[in-house]
């Protein structure tokens, strides 16, 4: 399906190579289009057939035709709640199928239902919509498999594109990762909430655990409950405490302690033989931030501030992709936590969550 922008012609070009079928989008010159949907009814797999698709969302989705409830899905590459690998399967019949796509803008569109044939077994489809960059598209038979032989053919795809590096390399270069298999991840969330409206009036401010209070808890984990392997994670450490004022964190603030007592705190939680862990956030700007600048955010379209959620800090805002690794360079962000509370990991949250961004501020480009 075509939602041209106007009537120029766009070719598709399909090419078969090896096992796999290409297909190409040429716009003609000047010809634009919001999306085009490819094999809106040609992916089809019946429950007779033991259809099944699967979606990389977090830990993996299977989706079976014979569902009982009919859905359809519309998945982002690299959203939250989108596909975490640009690539998708399907099987029928024992076959697998591998569709995988190298711009961030192909969307996978899952589905199930009798689409109008209620009287034939539950089907699934998958269709894919191009967008905004996207111009091509990969599907590869597989021959008889299933999630194991989907999981193989992907994997050379990736390792000849060098997307994947095994533990055995980064090891090679941060050993002391190592220490997270298998650890246990206890996260203490959050140690100071301060709760400001999104109109910016501050609500109430509530300490759940002083610096010393936190090192206790890790000593209680490791003396009492005898846990070894821990990840000790700690959010609402900053100055203005949980998702408030970003990107100013330094010092930490003081109802729970200061500088001195996060300092004090982490050489205890490591003494237990614990990683101590930060959590920091650099994608979203509030407006009673100390630094807060209109230049750092992103824009919209039509020139507009993005928002993003409304939060403990109460309306924040995004921030653009290079303007938000300016801030955390700065002396008083990363490499002031690094010298004064010598954390072993870091947390930086929503950065590689929320999917790409655009910003149109024609200044940042």
């Amino acid at each position: 399906m075509l939602e041209p922008v106007n009537h120029l012609a766009v070719e598709l070009i399909f090419r078969l190579r090896g096992d796999a079928l290409q297909v190409y989008l040429l716009p003609a010159e000047g010809a634009g289009f919001s999306s085009i949907d490819l094999f809106e009814r040609g992916l089809e797999a019946s429950s007779a057939e033991l259809g099944e698709a699967v979606a990389p969302i977090r830990m993996g989705l299977l989706l079976p035709a014979d569902s009982d409830k009919p859905f359809e899905l519309h998945l982002g590459t690299y959203e939250y709640e989108g596909t975490h690998m640009a690539m998708a399967g399907l099987f029928k019949a024992g076959a697998a199928l591998l569709a995988s796509w190298g711009d961030p803008y192909p969307h996978p569109q899952p589905g199930a239902g009798h689409f109008h044939r209620p009287r034939c077994p539950s089907r699934l489809n998958m269709s894919f919509s191009l967008t905004k960059t996207a111009r091509s598209l990969q599907l590869r038979c597989l021959g008889r498999g299933d999630l194991t032989t989907l999981a193989a053919a992907y994997r050379k795809q990736v390792d000849a594109l060098g997307y994947r590096v095994p533990w055995s390399e980064k090891l090679k270069e941060r050993p002391q990762a190592a220490r997270l298999f298998g650890a246990c991840n206890f996260k203490l969330w959050t140690a100071l909430a301060r709760n400001i409206d999104a109109e910016g009036v501050e609500k109430s401010v509530e300490v759940h655990w002083t610096f010393d209070e936190v090192a206790q808890i890790a000593e209680h984990l490791h003396a009492d409950l005898q846990l070894k392997d821990v990840l000790f994670h700690l959010g609402g450490w900053s100055t203005y405490g949980y998702d408030c004022r970003h990107p100013d964190i330094m010092p930490a603030n003081p109802e729970c302690g200061g500088d001195a007592g996060l300092a004090d705190c982490a050489r205890r939680v490591q003494a237990a033989g614990y990683l101590f862990c930060l959590h920091d956030n650099y994608q979203d700007m509030y407006r009673d931030a100390p630094s807060w600048d209109e230049v750092c955010i992103q824009k919209l379209a039509d020139g507009s501030l993005y928002k993003g959620g409304v939060w403990l800090g109460g309306q924040a805002y995004y921030t653009c992709a290079r303007e938000a690794l300016r801030l955390a360079q700065r002396p008083q962000n990363l490499a002031r936590v690094r010298d004064v509370v010598h954390p072993d990991l870091y947390f930086i949250d929503t950065t590689y969550a929320v999917g790409p961004q655009e910003c149109y501020d024609p200044a940042i480009r």
